[in-house]
């Protein structure tokens, strides 16, 4: 089998290895690569971003393959209605805010 290759641009996927055993290579933007083996019942995230190399492992497997797309980042996009305000809030100051203090009822 050759190598099945692909640039993950706005998709995250997962792996489940079900039965056999896969050979993930992944590459950052600089050229970095890591090698993965991913045997029967592993789970493998692969996050958008990254080019993705499946190799053929010598072993035959079976796999559950799952993807989907890539949401925004933060709390912005939960469905909380405070999520914007606190997406805002992180992104000019980098920290979430501070807990007021509570005094405990006696």
């Amino acid at each position: 089998m050759d190598d099945l290759v692909w640039d993950e641009v706005s998709w995250d996927e997962a792996f489940y290895c079900m039965k056999g055993q896969l050979v993930v290579l992944v590459s950052d933007i600089e050229g970095n690569t890591a090698e993965f083996t991913v045997d029967e019942g592993d789970h493998f995230w692969a996050p958008a971003g990254y080019k993705y190399t499946l190799r053929a492992s010598g072993v035959d497997s079976i796999n559950f393959w799952t993807m989907a797309p890539v949401l925004h980042s933060g709390w912005r996009d939960t469905g909380d209605p405070a999520g914007p305000a606190y997406s805002d809030m992180l992104s000019k100051t980098g920290k979430p805010p501070k807990k007021a203090n509570r005094k405990r009822k006696k």
